[in-house]
């Protein structure tokens, strides 16, 4: 069974993500913070995939070497560090060009922009039965 990690600030996004994955049979956990990702890092690697938004509250998280880094690209870098295989569904409404990190570019990153409707729902869902 797939167990995604649903990392976004807004609890209405996590939770209805959540609920529409459990309907497909997908395990779900959801993190509304970064500091709650940061506590129990090890347990990163327990998920088959990390849904992962961009602008987040930053919750003390900082990158001295690119300030202009959102929250979520600096968690991001932190994940590639210690778990540089784990498959990221970066979602933001962020524009994907205008990030610091060129996410096309990335291994074993997809990307879906927010709002999501229902054909970004499935090839969401499409990505992580295929992990």
């Amino acid at each position: 069974m797939k167990n995604v990690l649903i990392i976004d600030d807004d609890p209405f996004v996590t939770d209805l993500l959540a609920e529409l994955l459990k309907t497909e049979g997908i395990k779900c956990t959801t993190a509304n913070s970064i500091e709650s990702v940061l506590k129990d890092w090890a347990g990163l690697a327990n998920y088959s995939v990390i849904l992962l938004d961009i602008m987040m509250m930053r919750d003390g998280l900082q990158d001295e070497t690119d300030p202009k880094l959102e929250s979520g690209e600096i968690l991001f870098k932190k994940i590639r560090q210690s778990f540089p295989k784990k498959h990221v569904v970066i979602i933001s409404a962020k524009d994907i060009g205008s990030m610091a990190i060129d996410f096309k570019h990335e291994p074993n990153v997809d990307i879906i922009q927010k709002p999501l409707d229902e054909k970004d729902f499935f090839d969401l869902l499409k990505v992580i039965k295929n992990i």
